[in-house]
């Protein structure tokens, strides 16, 4: 959780962005970092919330521009109430060969110069004569049809046959050209689906395109506004739709970019376009003017409104870089289709970000209360100091460490210890556990057996004592390793 959480990276992301809303809002508003505001802890519920919903709004608006028509959105909302929902990227590419042609290549041209020395050869052409060869070379040349079709669908549950398309334009073609008879590409290849469970989503979605998550704060399992079963699920999404919407633009990057370079029509599109980041507004804003500390919802209208206007205005910009018309291999649709799943990919990851952001920043207030980082020998040393004033002597939990001897009155042969490291690494070294003791004095020890052989059977007694060990761990940490020695 907020242990992967990079802050330098979010501090890089957050200043630019918090320039951006600025610019947007009335100036009776002051956005912030949360943190640099002070609030409640119910706050960072209201905080954690409210930046999920904003990236479900984004990605809801982003997936509009892709085909996801109101009603199209509210089929799926129905769906998703008793069905799983999945998107699905599928795509299919066939090469074919044309024809064959011989086609000249001039070559440089040499001039060759030569002299005459005869009395008639100087008379008829002069003392010098120039000749000029050009290399001329044939060059055999294989056609091959190259076409690419993709498309965008959603579907219930397993039910494939039932999808309907969000996105799916006209083929692509190319004519490619080879000096070789072999194929540039195989003849037919049927890329894998990939598929991206979006029932949380849709679950989560408005009628309107707003978010609708909540955390249930009565749950057993709510620990904090990161840690509980209802943001887990939503950073499992998030983190998922990163990785589709990643695998879904580099198909383009692997499988159709590159055709261009054999293309018999040479087409040299910005590519660099299509990786240029438009703003995202999953951000952790609080407002330190007076009043609410929380945005209002007019607010998040215009960070949400401020988001759109940026994204329209980075696809009118494809429209310089790449051709309008239908048929093109690779034309404004797909250029399109690669920067909003770039932009979707990062609008996911700003909202596991955000969730994490929450975690750090109650552990680092915490730790600032406190004074340090409390680990688990300190934990350990305060059980044992408090165990002291709540036991009687005889029944305190004391180490593990015994001395092991013949018999009473002997020096010892040496000593038996278990002792913990701990699994977090935060704490020490290794050290002595503490253990609760009940001892069964002699005559009240049941005897022990043990056999050598068939014959022979070794019996003993004495005293014996029956251990108990109360081992404790921070959440996420390992369990404690312990050793006997």
């Amino acid at each position: 959780m907020a242990a992967t959480f990079n802050e330098r990276q979010f501090r890089a992301r957050f200043d630019k962005a918090l320039a951006e809303v600025k610019a947007v809002l009335d100036n009776t508003r002051s956005p912030v970092l949360a943190e640099d505001v002070q609030h409640a802890y119910t706050d960072k519920y209201v905080l954690a919330e409210s930046t999920t919903n904003s990236a479900i709004a984004a990605l809801a608006s982003t997936l509009a521009l892709v085909g996801l028509t109101p009603d199209l959105a509210g089929k799926l909302r129905g769906w998703a109430r008793d069905r799983p929902v999945t998107l699905r990227f599928a795509a299919e590419q066939r090469c074919v060969f044309l024809c064959e042609s011989v086609r000249t290549v001039e070559g440089d041209s040499v001039e060759t110069t030569s002299s005459t020395t005869s009395r008639i050869g100087q008379l008829l052409h002069g003392k010098e004569s120039t000749t000029t060869t050009t290399v001329k070379t044939k060059v055999k040349e294989y056609s091959w049809r190259f076409t690419s079709s993709y498309r965008l669908e959603a579907f219930p549950g397993g039910a494939a046959d039932e999808a309907v398309p969000l996105y799916a334009p006209p083929q692509g073609v190319a004519e490619l050209l080879t000096r070789t008879d072999q194929p540039p590409r195989p003849e037919v290849v049927t890329s894998e689906p990939l598929d991206l469970n979006a029932t949380w989503l849709f679950q989560n979605l408005g009628e309107g395109g707003e978010g609708a998550f909540a955390v249930d704060r009565a749950a057993p399992k709510c620990l904090t506004p990161r840690r509980n079963p209802q943001a887990d699920a939503a950073a499992d999404f998030l983190r998922r739709a990163q990785q589709w919407c990643q695998r879904t633009a580099a198909f383009f990057d692997r499988s159709v970019f590159p055709a261009l370079q054999q293309a018999r029509e040479a087409q040299r599109p910005d590519l660099d376009a299509l990786r240029r980041a438009a703003f995202v507004p999953v951000l952790p804003l609080l407002d330190e003017g007076g009043g609410a500390v929380h945005l209002t919802l007019q607010d998040v209208a215009a960070i949400e409104g401020h988001h759109k206007a940026c994204l329209d205005e980075h696809l009118r910009g494809l429209a310089a870089s790449f051709p309008g018309e239908e048929g093109a291999l690779v034309s404004a649709r797909e250029a399109r289709l690669c920067l909003l799943m770039a932009h979707a990919q990062r609008v996911a990851a700003a909202g596991v970000e955000c969730c994490d952001y929450v975690e750090n920043m109650l552990r680092k207030q915490v730790v600032q209360a406190i004074g340090k980082v409390v680990t688990l020998d300190d934990m350990t040393n305060f059980m044992a100091h408090h165990a002291r004033r709540l036991y009687a002597p005889q029944f305190a939990p004391r180490p593990f460490c015994y001395d092991v001897r013949r018999a009473p009155g002997f020096s010892p042969e040496g000593s038996l210890t278990i002792e913990s490291t701990p699994g977090g690494g935060g704490g020490g070294g290794a050290s002595p556990v503490y253990t609760t003791a009940r001892l069964l004095g002699e005559g009240l020890a049941p005897e022990m057996r043990f056999a050598l052989n068939a014959a022979t059977t070794v019996s003993f007694g004495g005293e014996q004592t029956l251990h108990g060990l109360l081992a404790h761990r921070f959440s996420g940490e390992a369990v404690p390793s312990l050793t006997m020695r």
